[in-house]
């Protein structure tokens, strides 16, 4: 009889419960969570990350500059075949075009190196703590207070294998790193985002994995 109960009420348990790889926080599988729980600190290569997938995915900006460019070069070879401006003019033309397709993406990568670097010296080795819940998300940071943002306030989310980026608008994000999940796991983060952010006009999620996973079976 004993042999019985223990199959019956702990093997269930336990096939519910295990161990990252790191052997140190319990996940449990099939159990929904109530809360996440995400502890960081500030990662320059994170956020790095972050505004270069806005800068060229998200953000339309750097495409629209590059095709302009694109024409510039078109007009500027299209006037040296046929010799219809004259060498000052040409001249400037084709500045216009190498500083739009070259240098123009150039300068806003440096600008985004400078916006990461600007961030890590102000926020230095404060912690932040995100609360996520099926009700809002809760930011907080130290000697900075908190403030709750609720689901309607998020527009998308994008998945990358490091972390996932809530977009509040089409400019502001928050950047949540997977290893730093202290309560729960991904999947519960995955399965949080599908059921309580705010469908789109053609009633889905906006929420995108942009990687593909690997199968370890």
């Amino acid at each position: 009889h004993v042999n019985q109960l223990i199959y019956k009420y702990c093997f269930p348990l336990c096939n519910k419960i295990c161990y990252n790889r790191r052997g140190k926080n319990k996940v449990l599988r099939g159990v929904s969570m109530n809360k996440i729980v995400v502890k960081s600190q500030y990662s320059k290569k994170m956020h790095l990350a972050f505004y270069k997938f806005h800068m060229f995915r998200k953000s339309t900006k750097i495409y629209f500059i590059m095709l302009i460019g694109a024409f510039t070069l078109y007009l500027a070879i299209r006037y040296s075949l046929t010799a219809e401006m004259d060498p000052t003019n040409l001249m400037i033309v084709w500045s216009l075009a190498i500083f739009s397709i070259l240098l123009t993406p150039m300068i806003m990568m440096t600008r985004t190196y400078s916006i990461v670097r600007q961030e890590a010296k102000e926020r230095k080795d404060t912690v932040e703590i995100l609360e996520i819940t099926k009700d809002r998300i809760l930011r907080r940071l130290e000697k900075a207070g908190s403030v709750a943002i609720g689901w309607y306030n998020v527009d998308s989310v994008y998945e990358t294998k490091d972390a996932f980026y809530f977009y509040l608008s089409a400019e502001q994000g928050l950047v949540v790193v997977k290893k730093d999940i202290v309560n729960g796991d991904v999947e519960s983060l995955r399965n949080m985002i599908n059921k309580n952010l705010r469908p789109n006009k053609k009633g889905k999620v906006s929420y995108k994995k942009c990687f593909k996973e690997k199968n370890n079976d």
